[in-house]
């Protein structure tokens, strides 16, 4: 079933779901709508600088792009970001991919946290790295606020987290979201048109946050109550 997100649609072929799959199994939820996103913010860019590119490789290198950070994926030696491009290059390999669009891959999850090179390499490589930034700032900044509230708002029960503390927190997730988008849209002069976009996947993000939040606050909660 095509999924389709603020007019990009996500890719569906067999390696793409097989890549959807690994990644949510794999990954905490965190880091899985985290890569979702950055597969998401990277394709917009690409749209609005009208550049060519392949949305199935762009995807890998989203999903991908944070694998380095988890165990199984870790080397003793390596940068993170290299590990993450290593596993998508053994995914890859593993359905006949051309070893250009490898490479293509492989640099964007290996340059993804270097700026000032992206940009000036293949369309994939780029967008990668747009989809990780400038957008990641105000996407720690509204996590790190939600995660504030909804610590404090357990602090402050003496039972678990209710469905209406989850609704409140979402909504201040939602708000804190729509700020830092516009924020975003005035500082970095984005084109007339991407507004609403860009507010609207910014306070997604952060209420699906604020929703994990709640929900790691319930055990705090219950361990408080029974003291």
């Amino acid at each position: 079933m095509t999924t389709t997100i603020a007019g990009i649609r996500i890719p569906d072929s067999t390696m793409a779901r097989a890549a959807t799959e690994l990644v949510r199994d794999t990954e905490p939820d965190l880091l899985y709508n985290h890569s979702r996103r950055v597969f998401l913010f990277g394709a917009l860019t690409g749209e609005r600088r009208q550049l060519a590119y392949d949305a199935e490789l762009l995807y890998i290198g989203a999903m991908f792009h944070d694998m380095g950070l988890i165990d199984a994926y870790s080397s003793p030696h390596d940068r993170f970001e290299v590990d993450g491009a290593n596993a998508a290059r053994d995914f890859l390999k593993g359905y006949g991919i051309g070893e250009q669009d490898i490479e293509q891959v492989w640099d964007s999850i290996a340059l993804h946290t270097t700026p000032g090179i992206p940009q000036y390499k293949k369309p994939v490589v780029a967008l990668v790295t747009a989809g990780v930034g400038p957008w990641l700032p105000y996407e720690m900044v509204g996590c790190g606020f939600v995660g504030l509230v909804a610590g404090l708002a357990g602090l402050r029960r003496s039972g678990p987290v209710t469905w209406r503390d989850i609704v409140i927190l979402a909504i201040v997730g939602a708000i804190t979201g729509f700020a830092g988008g516009m924020a975003q849209d005035f500082l970095l002069d984005q084109p007339k048109g991407i507004t609403a976009l860009t507010l609207t996947l910014l306070g997604y993000a952060v209420a699906t946050t604020c929703f994990e939040a709640a929900a790691s606050t319930r055990s705090s909660c219950g361990r408080k109550s029974s003291i």
